[in-house]
């Protein structure tokens, strides 16, 4: 999608293409965020079942109950793994955006 917006803009001289190419980027980034997010609690989840004795177990799929300052949203989101990916991905995005236009 972001190639072919920069083609479109490199084509027809526009920077809104150009620009338009963040969205997708940044829509991306969020849902990254949010699965990676949701990952980390079901593996909390995972772990504090795993240490139960059998009888203890209710085979509850509630993950919620894990949640704290590592499995939130924002930490998903500017994570090692996520943000400098992306981050690398809008910076080459900007030189893009000059060179073409």
């Amino acid at each position: 999608m972001v190639a072919a917006l920069f083609a479109l803009a490199a084509k027809d001289a526009k920077k809104g293409y150009a620009i338009l190419a963040y969205l997708p980027v940044g829509v991306f980034w969020i849902l990254d965020g949010y699965f990676l997010s949701e990952e980390r609690l079901f593996r909390k989840l995972y772990e504090h079942v795993r240490n139960l004795e059998d009888a203890e177990v209710n085979f509850s799929m509630d993950a919620e109950a894990m949640e704290d300052n590592s499995t939130t949203w924002a930490s998903a989101v500017l994570s090692r793994t996520l943000a400098p990916f992306y981050l690398s991905l809008l910076g080459i995005m900007l030189i893009l955006m000059y060179v073409v236009t």
